[in-house]
């Protein structure tokens, strides 16, 4: 497991094997509409992307979910594809 400074204090999680991909991009804490969870946000050729959507490379009309409810924690088997 790596850790991947955020900005606001917070830090993301990843597999060892996710570094390269995770390590092409600055990263930084997004905290949700709600104002409770914070995600690892970064932009990828313009535009907004979140770390575990990058990862897992979730399509459009999906959502990828966290099953520790940790939206830093974004080791694989942490997250998944969903359809709701």
């Amino acid at each position: 497991m790596i850790e991947i400074p955020l900005t606001q204090g917070q830090v993301a999680l990843i597999d060892n094997t996710d570094w390269d991909l995770v390590t092409q991009y600055e990263w930084c804490a997004s905290l949700d509409a709600n104002g409770t969870t914070y995600y690892a946000q970064s932009e990828v050729r313009g535009k907004s992307v979140l770390m575990h959507r990058l990862l897992l490379n979730t399509p459009k009309g999906a959502k990828t979910d966290h099953k520790d409810h940790n939206g830093c924690n974004n080791r694989r088997d942490n997250i998944r594809i969903c359809s709701v």
